[in-house]
């Protein structure tokens, strides 16, 4: 309608107000000036006295409409179409901030991280109840990959599982460079739905909240355990397929896609700043110490020798250095694959494809990271002359040759650590006790 209009009194005789909603599924509230609820006879169908009246309108994924003032004196239809819900930021990538500008449905948004057992309840994140993050839930699997339970059900035990995943829901995303009035402008935005400005769908997907554990043989992802290191990329990855169908090693668009998810929640490349610094002066870690924050993110202590937690993937980075598939390098040319059952190692050939630009070889403090219109979610190092604080104020090594990929930093890395952390040094064959990773598993309708 046409804006608010007071001063209407409610009448006797009786008009009838039908509401035309896009989408159709769309809910409408109706309240007449005292405030009271009025009930339709017929679906957004009123037969109501003249008069002035509220209304709400509300549906999952659109940006609803709340508390709108109107003025009702004969019979009519009220046409309401609903603009579905989008999330995104940008940034200048010549910015030296290393924050982002909230855009869309992200305007006026709050994010905050756990920082101490005193504020684990009230720590304000609007994004709380905000799909998908909100719907973003630890859970324990089979081999088969069916859930048995979600940590939030009656019942739960930590300690009960072999397999702890964190399940990340489908959702829709756009990541993109584009110039604007001369200057390079970065843009990222996520959705529950599908719109013209977040045309991919990210499969539903399962993460190990806890780095792996178990052995070579029989890998797992318990809470309370030490981390399964000194084994290749390669020997990991053949490990988890023991496990069963669709299970593997988490992967650089996998990667890419939770980079997203955090930069759209808390629009700035410091993830030490936002949530904590994680392991990354001290001793590597047992799994489960932040079992208690649930699906809340940050860290009961932010002392360089604590875990860090992103929206249930726990020590995500600092602790231990984590392989990352999906992603080969050749003299610092990465070459990447999108299909899971043909990730293999020092392969550079198809079903590998190079990236459309080539990653440093220098190490450094990141300042910008590349795009490829035909990987739009890759995220890896394009320019190392930034700062530990900043442009992107985490660390990149490089090695020449056949290369692999680890992420995140380790408990002795510092101010390297972070999402952005990115390690292309080692052969495939290399092992340490301070490497491991990561488990993901796919459902198969993918």
């Amino acid at each position: 309608m046409k804006g608010k209009i007071y001063g209407i009194g409610g009448g006797a005789e009786k008009i009838t107000i039908t509401f035309n909603t896009t989408p159709s599924e769309a809910i409408v509230t109706l309240r007449d000036r005292d405030g009271k609820e009025v009930h339709s006879s017929n679906n957004k169908v009123y037969r109501i006295p003249m008069g002035l009246y509220y209304y709400d309108v509300t549906a999952s994924g659109y940006v609803g409409r709340k508390n709108i003032e109107v003025k009702l004196l004969e019979d009519e239809t009220i046409d309401i179409t609903l603009q579905k819900e989008v999330y995104g930021v940008r940034r200048n990538i010549a910015n030296s901030e290393t924050t982002w500008e909230r855009l869309e449905g992200g305007i006026d948004k709050t994010a905050n991280a756990v920082n101490g057992i005193d504020n684990i309840d009230s720590t304000l994140n609007d994004f709380d109840n905000i799909y998908p993050w909100s719907n973003i839930r630890t859970c324990a699997l089979n081999k088969s990959g069916n859930v048995l339970k979600y940590a939030d059900e009656p019942d739960w035990n930590w300690t009960d599982y072999d397999y702890v995943m964190t399940e990340v829901p489908e959702f829709y995303w756009n990541r993109e460079q584009k110039v604007e009035d001369g200057a390079t402008w970065e843009y990222i935005y996520i959705s529950q739905s599908q719109t013209d400005l977040t045309p991919n769908k990210s499969e539903k997907f399962y993460i190990g909240r806890y780095t792996a554990t178990g052995s070579s043989s029989d890998v797992t992802t318990k809470r309370g355990v030490a981390n399964l290191v000194d084994i290749s990329i390669t020997d990991l990855r053949n490990a988890t397929k023991k496990i069963g169908t669709n299970w593997g090693l988490m992967d650089i668009l996998r990667w890419s896609l939770i980079q997203m998810l955090y930069l759209v929640e808390y629009a700035d490349y410091d993830c030490q700043k936002t949530i904590g610094y994680g392991v990354c002066n001290g001793s590597i870690i047992n799994t489960g110490a932040l079992d208690s924050l649930q699906m809340k993110s940050g860290c009961l202590a932010n002392d360089k020798k604590s875990a860090v937690i992103y929206r249930g993937i726990e020590n995500i980075f600092g602790n231990i250095y984590q392989w990352c598939d999906g992603i080969n390098f050749t003299d610092s040319q990465a070459c990447v694959c999108t299909d899971p059952t043909k990730y293999e190692s020092d392969k550079f050939a198809s079903p590998y494809t190079k990236l459309g630009w080539k990653c440093p070889s220098t190490n450094g403090y990141i300042k910008d990271v590349g795009y490829d219109a035909s990987f739009p979610a890759l995220q890896l190092t394009k320019t190392t002359s930034g700062s530990d604080s900043t442009y992107i104020p985490d660390y990149s090594f490089y090695g020449l040759g056949s290369r692999v990929l680890r992420v995140g930093g380790y408990c002795n890395d510092g101010l390297y650590c972070g999402l952005w952390f990115f390690y292309w040094y080692y052969y495939s064959s290399y092992s340490a006790s301070y490497v491991g990773g990561r488990l993901l598993y796919i459902p198969s309708e993918i």
